[in-house]
């Protein structure tokens, strides 16, 4: 999938930017989440990548398809300009799919992350969270406590919503 640099970024303002003002006001009022264990724990981005998988076997039993022919006809010894034809669409054909292949893939992980963003902002609504803490990887906007952690929380709570639909 789509490295989550350019994501994270989008994610993690977004996180700091959910509520910044009245944070020692009642209860926890900040949470911290890992968003990359969200992303990949998250049930819908399971769903996506199955869908994913059965985009790439349909191509891919495309393009065997069209070797074999482009084979057997360089076998039966046809014509050298046709067979140059033959080849240069099955380059294109294959440079069409993986294009296609990193385009879906980025649409996929845009989807994530809205949805996740959603869930992200419901959470915190429903449990009076005024400031979500997000980091991927070496990414740290704010690190937080490690009591603080609620990814597993956050994680059950994204997955039911999605089930639930």
């Amino acid at each position: 999938m789509l490295k989550l640099s350019t994501i994270t970024l989008f994610i993690s303002l977004l996180a700091v930017c959910l509520s910044t003002y009245t944070i020692m006001t009642r209860g926890r009022q900040y949470a911290f989440v890992d968003l990359k264990y969200l992303f990949e724990n998250f049930e819908y981005k399971k769903q996506l990548e199955k869908d994913f998988e059965k985009v790439i076997a349909y191509r891919r039993k495309e393009m065997d398809s069209l070797e074999y022919d482009y084979n057997q006809f360089g076998l039966s010894g046809g014509d050298n300009k046709q067979l140059e034809d033959k080849g240069n669409y099955l380059y294109n054909k294959k440079k069409e799919f993986q294009e296609a292949n990193v385009a879906l893939s980025q649409d996929f992980d845009k989807k994530i992350y809205k949805q996740l963003k959603q869930y992200i902002k419901e959470y915190a609504k429903i449990h009076d969270v005024e400031l979500v803490i997000g980091e991927v990887e070496e990414n740290l906007n704010v690190i937080g406590k490690g009591e603080d952690n609620i990814n597993k929380e956050m994680l059950d709570f994204v997955n039911k919503k999605y089930n639930n639909k």
